[in-house]
């Protein structure tokens, strides 16, 4: 657990390097507002095509050798961005870094599903994110103060770089696959997960109705812009310097780590007290606290940039509490051989594919209409809007689970044939 954790912590801080020194990377390179936009948009979109492929590479070699590459081999994508001396080359070497970066959460978070049961799942999820987020906000303001340094940017890139190839030897090392299916009870032995699966495996996906809704969650995933866009955003409408500005990516970081582990540790009591729709619930808790303070801390100038700390802290809170809720609803009702699969469209596609739209969109209207305007149709719309449409899952989710755990103990091995 402890490898897999510092590797989904290295990857997801080397790629925060390019939205949070964003400032000094534009005016380096002479780069506009929407240049940030089309970064991200490319970054998801070559995710997205690709993570299949790292899928395809995982059943057919094996998943750790997989991440060995995604994590370590990768970096070095990391270390070339930050030789970068113009647009093109920024935008190749980000894009493929983000390919790397894709393929080795969702084998990871497959992976975690097979090292916890059910009943440890959330809480496993929860510290893997909470660890996470303490690495980015130690990172983050450490990347702030790299923009007083002439080139710090490019510094950023490779001591990010280098850290994550480290990683990847740690991975190759130590690390030992359980294999598919080895934390079902009613799985005889674990699946070694060699055989590729047929595409129509996605379909078998689809017909399960609280994947479905969760496929559609993701696409309404406004929050994830925060992320993204959360520094240029307080540069660029209330006028903070980027270094001052970059000062709440630490509260937000630390408000994700105690919503990543609070929320576990919530998430799993109110799943063991209420198993139908415990899970749920909090899930939608949680996106509509998201909204409500997003609303409060983007929408007014508070003066302040300690204000704003604040509402970003709650905000990371809110936040850091979604991915040890999601992800084990859809472990729940996934069959183990598609869980993969499943969190390969999940987050690799569908959700790469919704956050390059965001970033485009922000990107663009932003340039037109400013940020302020595109955080409360996105950052506060669309949340609410979500939180309202996962109403859904309290008819399919219980009856989804009850489902699989037919299927799991009709054939023996935890496999949809």
């Amino acid at each position: 657990m402890g490898i897999l954790t510092a590797a989904q912590a290295l990857d997801n801080s080397e790629s925060s390097v390019l939205p949070t020194l964003f400032p000094v990377i534009k005016a380096s390179l002479a780069l506009s507002l929407s240049s940030l936009g089309v970064m991200l948009v490319c970054s998801k979109i070559a995710a997205a095509l690709f993570s299949p492929f790292w899928l395809w590479l995982a059943r057919r070699w094996n998943r750790k050798g997989v991440l060995v590459v995604c994590t370590g081999v990768w970096g070095a994508w990391g270390i070339a961005a930050g030789f970068s001396h113009n647009f093109t080359m920024l935008l190749v070497c980000t894009s493929i870094l983000a390919v790397g970066t894709a393929g080795a959460s969702a084998l990871i978070t497959s992976i975690f599903a097979d090292l916890f049961d059910d009943a440890m799942r959330g809480r496993a999820i929860g510290y893997m994110f909470g660890a996470t987020a303490l690495v980015s906000a130690l990172v983050g303001p450490m990347l702030g103060h790299l923009a007083d340094i002439d080139g710090g940017w490019r510094i950023g890139f490779w001591l990010l770089g280098g850290v994550n190839m480290l990683a990847g030897a740690a991975v190759l090392i130590w690390f030992r696959d359980p294999g598919v299916g080895a934390s079902q009870a009613v799985v005889a032995s674990p699946a070694t997960g060699k055989a590729a699966p047929a595409w129509r495996d996605a379909l078998v996906l689809f017909r399960i109705p609280t994947f479905s809704v969760m496929l559609v969650s993701r696409l309404l995933a406004g929050q994830l812009l925060v992320m993204s866009f959360g520094v240029v955003y307080l540069t660029q409408v209330y006028g903070f310097p980027n270094r001052t500005a970059s000062i709440v990516i630490a509260p937000t970081g630390i408000g994700y780590l105690l919503g990543t582990i609070g929320g576990a540790v919530i998430f799993d009591r109110m799943h063991k007290a209420w198993p139908d729709f415990g899970r749920v619930a909090f899930l939608q808790i949680m996106q509509i606290v998201f909204g409500v303070m997003a609303f409060l801390g983007t929408q007014f100038n508070w003066g302040s940039i300690y204000v704003f700390c604040g509402f970003f802290f709650m905000m990371g809170c809110a936040l850091g509490a979604l991915p040890g809720a999601n992800r084990p609803i859809v472990m729940a009702v996934v069959p183990p051989r598609l869980r993969s699969l499943a969190f390969v469209i999940l987050i690799a596609i569908v959700e790469s594919l919704s956050w390059a739209a965001y970033n485009a969109g922000a990107g663009w209207f932003g340039d037109r209409y400013g940020l302020k305007s595109v955080f409360i149709v996105v950052v506060v719309g669309l949340v609410l809007v979500n939180g309202a449409l996962l109403t859904v899952l309290y008819r399919t989710y219980p009856r989804d689970v009850a489902r699989m755990q037919n299927t799991l103990t009709e054939n023996g091995r935890g496999q949809v044939r």
